[in-house]
């Protein structure tokens, strides 16, 4: 989770500067398109049985990467990529709740503890991003509908890992589903004969990092879902604003003052009280 969330948070930068030259339908078409070549490529290469036993990766695919990365895409176009990141900060809110409603999984002490700790930084972010002036309510009315269709997406992907345990072939039919959404998407507003014209090389490379951001990262997460429950998966989620801040201090030249500090270390303790719960229980035991 943790190769994940790296990849996760620095997309939100990158989005951001491929934005100047490449329009939204395009950069979630070239992203989930190219992460899909990736996943067919290397599952074929490795072998996997590409049987499609369920139409739950479908699903998965309409939603997540394909509705997540318009309305992610489509925020960052009104809003600062550091909100794009926080905004993920939700998720230690809801999944708790709905896997237990959907996935009857308990919600342990130590994960209420975490999410606690996980909403409180993610709280100052805004807050510190909005004092400053550089958030938008619409860009993040919009971030907000891409994380709750990832929240339903995880439902959906903690189901699949744990009666089918075959990330690469569940994540390749995801990308696939995704794509057909995003090449409608991007032809419906764009002629193919005028897509990605006038991009340069620097951009040109960054899209293919958001190709590398997009393959890896669901592959990585899928696969996490096989031995993590949804609420543990979750509590990651924030650690994608520390990322995200960083990185837009240092392109985009964003100050960093000591409330989202603060609020970095709380998002970061509280993505890791399961885990170090757990190590300190074993070493008791």
């Amino acid at each position: 989770m943790v190769g994940a969330i790296l990849l996760w948070g620095s997309s939100t930068t990158a989005g951001k500067l491929v934005l100047d030259t490449v329009s939204v339908p395009e950069i979630v078409a070239f992203r989930i398109l190219g992460g899909a070549v990736v996943l067919w490529t290397g599952g074929l290469l490795l072998r996997q049985k590409f049987r499609l036993s369920s139409p739950v990766p479908i699903i998965m695919g309409i939603l997540e990467p394909g509705l997540v990365t318009f309305f992610i895409v489509l925020g960052l176009y009104y809003t600062s990529a550091v909100n794009a990141a926080v905004v993920w900060g939700i998720m230690p809110l809801t999944q708790p709740i709905l896997a237990r409603l959907f996935l009857k999984e308990p919600i342990k002490p130590v994960i209420v503890v975490g999410a606690v700790l996980a909403i409180g930084g993610t709280a100052l972010l805004f807050y510190a991003k909005h004092q400053a002036g550089t958030g938008n309510l619409l860009g993040d009315f919009y971030l907000v509908v891409g994380v709750l269709c990832a929240c339903a997406n995880q439902m959906l992907a903690r189901r699949m890992a744990t009666t089918h345990r075959a990330p690469i072939v569940t994540t390749a039919y995801q990308l696939l589903s995704a794509s057909v959404l995003a090449l409608i998407f991007l032809f419906s507003v764009t002629a193919p004969a005028e897509a990605y014209q006038d991009i340069d090389g620097f951009h040109y490379g960054l899209l293919w990092y958001l190709v590398l951001c997009t393959a890896g990262p669901f592959f990585l997460y899928n696969f996490a879902l096989q031995y993590m429950s949804v609420g543990h998966v979750s509590l990651f989620a924030p650690l994608s604003g520390p990322i995200g801040v960083l990185l837009a201090a240092i392109v985009f030249n964003e100050p960093a003052d000591w409330v989202i500090v603060s609020a970095i270390v709380l998002a970061m303790v509280g993505a890791f009280i399961p885990t170090m719960a757990a190590v300190w229980t074993g070493r008791r035991a």
